[in-house]
């Protein structure tokens, strides 16, 4: 499924898909957000690594290997991850292999959730429309 870049509406319920990772830990739902905050972001720094190359802090090389990691990680599709809260009559196998998933839900506030707080937002999620499980690519 080819996700499309969404606009997260805190405290409102609104219509999401993203693509559900389990974890041993918490599992997360990856969301396809504006590349907005990854540009800027990436733009600061690039000003930064400029300023302190034109000053003479670090030489040509390292300056190149960090604008090369810079670019690489501008480039990347913008994604929050969110700590997912799902209904209880929802019946989907959360321990499988995760997959695509279209649902409607509930967001916080961009923070620190979940464990050590590597998830961006928390969702309440109301209805699932949509989980398609991918296959399991070992043997259990």
């Amino acid at each position: 499924m080819a996700r499309r870049i969404q606009t997260p509406l805190v405290s409102q319920l609104a219509r999401y898909e993203g693509d559900y990772r389990p974890h041993w830990e918490i599992g997360h739902i990856g969301v396809r957000v504006s590349p907005v905050r990854t540009l800027l972001a990436g733009g600061l720094c690039g000003a930064v690594l400029l300023a302190l190359l034109l000053f003479g802090r670090i030489n040509l090389s390292v300056a190149g290997i960090a604008a090369g990691v810079l670019v690489v990680w501008m480039v990347m599709p913008a994604e929050e991850r969110w700590s997912p809260h799902f209904p209880p009559e929802f019946g989907g196998d959360l321990d499988d292999e995760g997959g695509p998933i279209e649902f409607e839900g509930v967001v916080t506030q961009r923070g620190l959730y979940g464990h050590r707080g590597m998830m961006n937002r928390k969702v309440e999620i109301v209805r699932v429309l949509r989980y398609e499980p991918r296959e399991a690519t070992g043997s259990k």
